[in-house]
């Protein structure tokens, strides 16, 4: 079968890009962050295996950071491959409340010792038309388009 070309071969070959980048992020085995609990389940729509904490449970910031230094400490003791490098992904939404629980979150986690991993929220972000990580799996089934 031939390989597609012009719009629908660069349309296809971005596709293969988004689904390249969540391949990535699954092999990391790295713990995902996320508001809700539509977000975490359009992650395992689109494959993610890895351990995902939803964080909008009422509580405060300063438990929610605790809470997820306590996971974080945890699944790495528990898992060979990455024990020792408690790195995580932090994939909240992209409008502004969003933005500010990710940059809130981000700068206690750092203090408590864990690196934030931002290269996929980055690439959504920039080359992605999704605004709320709960539309992710939509996206992908149905849009599918990435930006240059």
């Amino acid at each position: 079968m031939p390989i597609a070309t012009g719009f629908k071969g660069e349309i296809m070959k971005k596709i293969e890009s988004l689904i390249d980048w969540i391949g990535e992020v699954v092999k990391s085995k790295k713990v995902i962050i996320v508001e809700g609990p539509y977000d975490k389940k359009a992650l395992e729509n689109i494959g993610v295996t890895n351990k995902i904490v939803v964080i909008n449970d009422g509580k405060g910031l300063f438990e929610t950071v605790e809470k997820i230094v306590g996971i974080v400490n945890a699944f790495q003791e528990n898992s060979g491959k990455n024990a020792g490098k408690k790195e995580i992904i932090i994939l909240t939404d992209f409008d502004k409340k969003g933005k500010e629980l990710y940059e809130k979150m981000k700068k206690d986690l750092i203090r408590e010792g864990i690196k934030i991993d931002t290269e996929f929220k980055e690439w959504l972000r920039r080359r992605t038309k999704i605004s709320h990580i709960e539309g992710l799996d939509t996206y992908v089934e149905h849009d599918g388009y990435v930006r240059n």
